[in-house]
């Protein structure tokens, strides 16, 4: 009797063990956990959907260049942060390298890379690539493309394709305004610039794209009519914009500098860092901003998104210099909370 006692138990507890170790082989194969079965000559770890995955930087100027350096610094943080991504960058130097037949050899030793290395997604960034590279070779191709850096209007590329999305980078030239009329005695706006075809056509965007009226706009040709100029906005308008000084001959910085320390009654503003020394407040564009949407985007893609499925975006995030000397000539009073926020002129960022 006792041995048939022993043996249903035996019997009962072999049953139990055959039970439960089948419940959880079956929990392995359901469960969505990358971890299986300790196996001989098996690993206990699955590669994940990204692993193996390439992306190509191709940047349109060179190593060296203050704003794609930090595009490319800021792409190269967040794919860090995924080390089965391989990532390489390659540079088409177009800054430096301007003339047509020049941009379209780097284009095409771009596209040789690209054939060789075989990116899952490319990062573009700034005009030249997109415009030599990725309309003429790309367009509605199957390489996913992500862009960044183009300058106020992807349209102009025939953006969005059906393998390509980015981020717009516009002036923030509404939000710069908004600021400074904070701190003017009326809503007049004048600019100030060189008679050079590209300031004549970034003020254009800033009225079309940016909504800005400008009460009244100068060009001039040299350093000689741009102090005249100075001079007599001073009185003409309530705040004045300052787009970069390039193209205004025999121009001067330090004596700049100076003559608007000294003549300065008003307000005054600029989208460009370099420009913080010779005005109150300036708005730049962030290329940490680009960089790090860019780099997001494509990990998406390598997820499994399609770009069609990412609307394009356009940046909002302004690095805020202040220039102190100015705003203690014209007895303006920042908030604690506006300080928190700026760089200021002097400082390593805003030379």
């Amino acid at each position: 009797m006792l041995k048939k006692s022993l043996s249903l138990s035996i019997l009962l507890l072999y049953l139990c063990v055959a039970f439960f170790w089948s419940c959880s082989k079956e929990e392995e194969k359901t469960s969505g956990e990358t971890k299986i079965a300790d196996e001989p000559g098996i690993k206990t770890t699955r590669r994940t959907s990204m692993a193996g995955k390439r992306v190509l930087v191709v940047n349109s100027y060179h190593k060296g260049y203050a704003w794609s350096d930090g595009i490319e610094a800021a792409i190269s943080a967040k794919l860090k942060e995924h080390p089965e991504i391989e990532f390489e960058f390659h540079r088409m130097d177009t800054k430096r390298n301007s003339t047509e037949a020049l941009k379209k050899a780097a284009a095409l030793e771009a596209k040789n890379n690209m054939e060789s290395w075989k990116p899952d997604v490319v990062i573009v960034s700034d005009d030249n690539a997109s415009k030599y590279l990725i309309v003429p070779y790309y367009k509605n191709a199957d390489l996913p493309v992500v862009f960044c850096g183009v300058n106020w209007d992807a349209a102009h590329y025939g953006y969005p394709f059906e393998n390509a999305t980015g981020m717009v980078e516009i002036a923030l030239m509404d939000e710069l305004i908004k600021t400074l009329r904070t701190y003017s005695k009326g809503n007049r706006v004048g600019l100030l610039g060189p008679d050079t075809t590209s300031a004549i056509q970034d003020a254009n965007y800033y009225k079309g794209i940016s909504g800005i009226e400008f009460t009244e706009e100068k060009y001039v040709n040299d350093f000689g009519e741009w102090k005249a100029a100075y001079i007599q906005f001073q009185k003409n308008v309530d705040i004045l914009i300052l787009p970069a000084w390039q193209g205004t001959k025999e121009w001067d910085e330090k004596e700049a500098a100076d003559f608007i320390l000294a003549n300065t009654e008003i307000p005054s503003g600029a989208e460009v860092l370099f420009m913080a020394k010779y005005v109150l407040a300036t708005f730049a564009k962030d290329p940490v901003e680009q960089g790090e949407w860019a780099a997001n985007t494509a990990l998406e893609i390598l997820s499994g998104k399609k770009p069609g499925e990412i609307p394009i975006a356009i940046n909002k995030k302004a690095r805020i210099v202040l220039n102190m000397k100015i705003a203690k000539k014209l007895d303006i009073k920042f908030p604690v909370e506006f300080l928190e926020r700026a760089a200021f002129v002097g400082e390593e960022c805003c030379q």
